[in-house]
């Protein structure tokens, strides 16, 4: 795959990522930022993210973070 370019939503490649994602998240929610775990984020693979966002698969709501 060329460099910028973006994987088709629906190759084998991006379903098995947003497969993993989901499995890995749990109940948890999903952020732009990664998937929160114990010890920091899972980063998202970007390309991955921007096929399923321009694809209409996920969307990004607005969340207020709180400080602790």
């Amino acid at each position: 795959m060329k460099l910028g370019s973006v994987p088709p939503a629906g190759s084998p490649r991006t379903k098995a990522y947003l497969r993993a994602y989901v499995r890995i998240a749990g109940a948890r929610p999903i952020f732009a930022k990664g998937i929160p775990l114990e010890d920091g984020y899972l980063l998202l693979d970007r390309g991955v993210m921007k096929a399923l966002l321009l694809a209409g698969h996920v969307a990004f709501m607005a969340v207020a973070e709180v400080a602790p």
